[in-house]
């Protein structure tokens, strides 16, 4: 008689989990440059923060199709933020008119992320 190990599909793939933590590690470095101490990307810099937070919580999760909702959003809002943080660090835009050619992108993604 065999044993068969079963295992329980997780809410993200390897290669989201992979890109997760490159994520993470680019914020990591530019969180060192000059621009992004402007106090205006103080709540964005956080939110991602968080974002990313819950979001690698949320990868030990087994699988459920409420929760790959969540996490759709959660990478939604992520690339939100992330577009806002680089084009005012990298590219020198102000964040005023980051935020305003972002807002129905925000809109579309409804609330922020938070994990369950």
């Amino acid at each position: 008689m065999s044993s068969e190990t079963t295992v329980a599909q997780r809410l993200f793939t390897d290669k989201e989990i992979k890109d997760l933590n490159g994520k993470v590690q680019c914020l990591q470095r530019l969180v060192n440059h000059p621009r992004c101490k402007i106090p205006e990307l103080r709540l964005t810099y956080t939110n991602l923060l968080t974002c990313m937070s819950n979001l690698d919580a949320d990868s030990r999760k087994p699988y459920t199709e409420d929760g790959r909702q969540d996490v759709e959003l959660g990478f939604k809002t992520m690339a939100i933020l992330e577009d806002t943080l680089i084009r005012v660090v990298l590219g020198g835009e102000t964040v005023s008119n980051v935020l305003i050619r972002n807002m129905s992108i925000l809109q579309q993604t409804g609330d922020s992320y938070s994990s369950q």
